[in-house]
C-alpha cells in the first residue's frame, strides 16, 4: 500500500526519488573528499571519484528541474513511460525536494543547496499554504490534483488527511528553504489543534468538519468545504495504525530545524567546531527558547538557544 495506489501517475520518473539521488551523490562526493583530505580511503571498492559523482548529480538535477510544473504553481510532475509529464500535487515531492535541495546555497551542511531557485522556493511554499494546509493539519494531496476524489481515498497519502510525519517534514523543508515563519505557523496550528490531544501520533490523521457538539462531522474531501473548517482527528475507518513511529519526525524537526541542532560529521574542517553544529545560525526562528542538557561531543552540558539573533550552541561549563 503506497502513494501509487492513491495516485496512479506517481511512478516512473518521480521527482522526490530523483531529488534524493542528487542529494546522495553530492553528499557522497563531499564525504569522499573529506576522507581523502585526511589521507583516508573510502572503504567501498569501485566507487566513482567525487568529480564523476558531481557530474552525474548535475545531469539528474537538470532532468529534475524539467519536471517542475510549467504553470509555476509550486508542484512537480512525474515523467511517464510515453514521455508525458503528469502533475502530481503531493506533499512528498515538496518536502523531499525542499529538505534535500532547497537550501538557498550550497554548504558543507547542505551539499544540494542552491539547486532550487528563489522563485521556485517561494512558489513551493505558496503551494503548501494554498493547497495543502488546513486549520490544524494538512493534506498529503491537493484537492486540485487530477486524482483527487477519484482514487485518493487514503488519509495518509491522499486528500483526506496526511501521514503523520509529512507535516513535520514539511516544516523541515520550509526551514531549509529559509521560510521559518511558515514553518512556525504550521507547528503552532498543530500544537493548538485536536490532533495533539489524542495521544502519540499514529499512521495518519483524517480531516473532518466539526459537529456543533464538538465531535466529528463530515469528511473534508471537497472544495465546497473551506480548508479553514477542516480539523484533524484519528480515524480507524481505513485501518490506520493508532500509534506509529511517524511521531518521531516532530522531535527531529523541533531539534534539528527549529532549534538548529545539526552536528557535523566527526571529521573534516568543522569536526571540532561547536559553531558547525548550528543549522542556519543567523536566521531568527521567530521565537525564544532554550533546550538544555544536549548530548554532544561526549558531554550533556550543552544547550541550544533561539532568540531574535538566530540560534547558537553553548557549552554550560
Amino acid at each position: 500500500m503506497n502513494l501509487l495506489e492513491c495516485v496512479p501517475p506517481y511512478q516512473h520518473a518521480v521527482p522526490a526519488l530523483n531529488a534524493a539521488r542528487v542529494w546522495m551523490l553530492l553528499e557522497l562526493a563531499n564525504l569522499d573528499e573529506l576522507l581523502q583530505a585526511e589521507g583516508r580511503t573510502p572503504s567501498c571498492a569501485g566507487r566513482q571519484e567525487p568529480a564523476a559523482m558531481r557530474r552525474q548529480a548535475s545531469q539528474v538535477l537538470l532532468a529534475l528541474r524539467a519536471c517542475y510544473d510549467a504553470s509555476r504553481g509550486g508542484y512537480w510532475r512525474s515523467l511517464q513511460e510515453d514521455g508525458s509529464a503528469v502533475p502530481v500535487r503531493t506533499v512528498i515531492d515538496f518536502h523531499t525536494v525542499g529538505s534535500l535541495l532547497g537550501a538557498p546555497s550550497a554548504s558543507s551542511m547542505f551539499a544540494g543547496g542552491g539547486s532550487v531557485t528563489e522563485q521556485m522556493r517561494g512558489e513551493m511554499a505558496s503551494f503548501v499554504e494554498r493547497e495543502l494546509r488546513t486549520a490544524d493539519w494538512m493534506r498529503a494531496l491537493s484537492l486540485s490534483d487530477d486524482g483527487a476524489n477519484v482514487s485518493s481515498f487514503r488519509p495518509d497519502h491522499g486528500t483526506l488527511g496526511s501521514y503523520d510525519a509529512w507535516p513535520a517534514q514539511t516544516m523541515d523543508a520550509l526551514l531549509t528553504m529559509a521560510k521559518p515563519a511558515a514553518a512556525l505557523s504550521l507547528l503552532r496550528a498543530i500544537a493548538n489543534g485536536q490532533a495533539v490531544s489524542e495521544g502519540p501520533f499514529g499512521q495518519a490523521h483524517t480531516l473532518f468538519t466539526k459537529h456543533l457538539n464538538g465531535g466529528r462531522g463530515q469528511l473534508c474531501n471537497t472544495t465546497a468545504i473551506p480548508s479553514s473548517e477542516c480539523f484533524a482527528r484519528k480515524s480507524g475507518i481505513w485501518m490506520m495504525q493508532g500509534y506509529n513511529a511517524a511521531s518521531a519526525a516532530f522531535a527531529n524537526t523541533v531539534l534539528r530545524s527549529l532549534l538548529g541542532f545539526q552536528p557535523p560529521l566527526p571529521f573534516g574542517a568543522e569536526a571540532n567546531s561547536s559553531a558547525g553544529a548550528a543549522m542556519y545560525p543567523d536566521v531568527a526562528r521567530g521565537f525564544s527558547a532554550t533546550l538544555a542538557q544536549l548530548s554532544y561531543r561526549g558531554s550533556s552540558e550543552w544547550r541550544m538557544v533561539s532568540d531574535v539573533e538566530g540560534v547558537r550552541l553553548e557549552k554550560l561549563h
